[in-house]
C-alpha cells in the first residue's frame, strides 16, 4: 500500500494548523517492504510530516537509545507508542510510523489515527 494514500494535504494541514503540500513518495527511503511519504508544511522552515508504512515486523523502538517509549492511544491501532518525535503503531499486518517536524506529539497521534483508519484499523 502507498503511504501517500493514507492522508490528504487537508488532513495534514488540519492536524498541524498550517498549510500543507501534497504528499510525495520518498523514493530513497521506500522499498518493497515499506512506503514512505512526506508532506511539507508551513509550520516552520523545513517543517514536514512523514508517514512510514511497513509490512508488520517490530515496533522500531526496541533499540532506541534516545528515549524510552511512552504508550499512547491511537484510534484504529493496536499497540502504539511515542518516542523521540515518532508515533509508531501496529495496524493489522502493517507497522505505521508518523513523524511531525517540528515535534508535535498531538498532531502525530491524530494523523496516526487517521492513517490507521485508512488502513482499516
Amino acid at each position: 500500500m502507498d503511504a501517500c494514500s493514507l492522508l490528504s494535504a487537508q488532513d495534514v494541514a488540519a492536524a498541524v494548523g498550517a498549510e500543507a503540500g501534497e504528499g510525495e513518495t520518498n523514493a530513497d527511503a521506500s522499498n518493497p517492504q515499506r512506503s514512505v511519504c512526506e508532506w511539507s508544511t508551513q509550520v516552520a522552515p523545513d517543517a514536514f510530516v512523514q508517514v512510514l508504512l511497513g509490512d508488520g515486523g517490530s515496533r522500531g523502538d526496541e533499540d532506541s537509545t534516545v528515549a524510552d517509549p511512552t504508550e499512547v492511544e491511537v484510534t484504529g491501532a493496536g499497540e502504539a507508542y511515542y518516542v523521540a518525535g515518532i508515533v509508531g503503531a501496529q495496524v493489522d499486518e502493517y507497522s505505521l510510523q508518523v513523524t511531525v517536524v517540528p515535534d508535535d506529539q498531538d498532531a502525530a497521534i491524530e494523523l496516526a489515527g487517521q492513517a490507521a483508519q485508512a488502513l482499516g484499523g
